[in-house]
């Protein structure tokens, strides 16, 4: 298969490195240091944690505050008076350092995206995530010097697969309709449903061999960016 593009466009997390992975090496550190600190136990601090991220996601789907994770904190502080308010900051802080700080790129990131760069296309990002922390991860994966543009959900104020954060990709690639855009990712519903909602071509990064029940036409699948040539080609439209 050979696609003429203009613009090639990815996710972050779980996409361009294991953010799974890094999140859970992360939350460790963290539940560590409030059993020393506070004497509260790791299982518990982990547990009241998802209960909260999954409170934020049900009363905010489609607001970048339910990825805060300083709310996150602060909420589960307010419950429990072992650990002070104040602590809220300190332990977000010390969450995002240590994800940044253990984040990778998958294997064959670097080399596809500048491979990309060489056709001379636009490369992007679009994120469910606020601005900072994502382009500091991408400091870190030693990929934001090939990039063209961001799009983040705090940025474009909705978060995908709503079309108009995939309309803000294309107006910041230039000249670039959809159907000469291609949209990386791992979530089959935010990014590749939405992309190809948006009349873009989709690359689904799908490692586990996820099985989706009424795939959609045109969805290219890989397990990895290792050998992606031999998968397809891209061309500079």
């Amino acid at each position: 298969m050979i696609l003429n593009l203009k613009a090639a466009i990815f996710d972050v997390d779980d996409t361009l490195f294991d953010f799974t992975g890094c999140h859970a090496i992360a939350m460790q550190r963290v539940a560590e240091h409030v059993e020393k600190a506070y004497g509260i136990p790791q299982k518990w601090l982990i547990a009241e944690y998802k209960a909260e991220l999954d409170k934020q996601f049900e009363k905010y789907p489609q607001f970048v505050n339910c990825h805060c994770r300083t709310i996150r904190f602060q909420r589960i502080a307010e419950r429990d008076a072992r650990l002070p308010l104040g602590v809220a900051t300190e332990l977000s802080d010390m969450y995002w350092n240590t994800l940044i700080e253990v984040a990778e790129p998958l294997p064959g990131v670097v080399d596809f995206t500048k491979s990309l760069k060489a056709k001379g296309l636009k490369l992007g990002i679009c994120t469910d995530m606020t601005a900072d922390w994502q382009i500091k991860k991408l400091v870190k994966l030693g990929i934001v010097e090939y990039l063209d543009f961001i799009v983040s959900s705090e940025e474009a104020g909705i978060e995908k697969p709503d079309n108009k954060i995939f309309e803000l990709c294309l107006n910041k690639a230039g000249d670039c309709s959809p159907s000469e855009a291609i949209m990386f990712g791992d979530s089959y519903k935010k990014d590749i449903a939405g992309a190809i909602g948006a009349g873009m071509h989709a690359v689904w990064i799908n490692p586990k061999g996820i099985q989706i029940e009424k795939p959609l036409p045109g969805v290219i699948e890989i397990a990895s960016y290792v050998g992606i040539e031999n998968i397809f080609q891209i061309a500079k439209a």
